[in-house]
């Protein structure tokens, strides 16, 4: 019987980066994995909790069953920025781990937040965005409030613009996984320990 797990994201850079963070764990697993893995773009975090559990209960479960396989876990990622930035953050984390876990489960259901948001992370490697934009001396600090900002100012010194999404397929193929996993280990950890089996 197949084991699925589902992945819920809020963006299209936060796809392709997960794409390539669980291609990477399957490479590094110890054994051959029988997992299929669902990422699952909810384009945007507005209603998150109410797309996410639509999702789930009327595509997902119904699919896994019909094809006899079982669900493993429930992943929902999403920007923290969202919480430390306004006064009522459109996710209520414990609502919706509530929420999800009532369709399915307890126990299954677990949480990847990306601190602060999704640019944080590409700047773990900031040399693999300069080698995106073709900038030979990286610099040694970024100007700008918060990531995106300092994203956004890099950009403008190759007279491009960066806005949340844009290009992320060949962003995240300049990108050293290695070093978002090693970076991001702790909010990563639920994930790398589906596929990681340490001795």
């Amino acid at each position: 019987m197949a084991e699925h797990i589902i992945l819920f994201v809020e963006g299209d850079t936060d796809e392709v980066l997960f794409k390539k963070i669980i291609a990477r764990y399957k490479e590094l697993a110890n054994y051959e994995s029988n997992i299929i893995c669902h990422i699952d773009n909810l384009k945007g975090v507005s209603k998150y909790t109410s797309k996410a559990k639509g999702r789930l209960r009327n595509y997902y479960l119904k699919h896994i069953r019909k094809n006899k396989g079982s669900l493993k876990f429930v992943f929902c990622s999403y920007d923290t920025d969202v919480f430390e930035f306004q006064a009522n953050p459109p996710i209520n984390c414990p609502n919706l781990k509530k929420e999800m876990q009532g369709i399915d489960g307890k126990g299954k259901v677990k949480q990847i937040p990306v601190k602060t948001c999704i640019e944080d992370w590409l700047l773990s490697d900031l040399s693999g965005l300069c080698r995106y934009l073709k900038i030979k001396d990286i610099p040694k600090k970024l100007t700008g409030k918060d990531a995106y900002m300092k994203i956004s100012n890099l950009f403008e010194k190759k007279g491009k613009v960066y806005s949340k999404g844009y290009d992320a397929e060949n962003i995240v193929q300049n990108i050293n996984i290695d070093i978002i996993l090693d970076k991001q280990k702790e909010a990563l950890k639920p994930l790398r320990d589906l596929f990681i089996k340490d001795n």
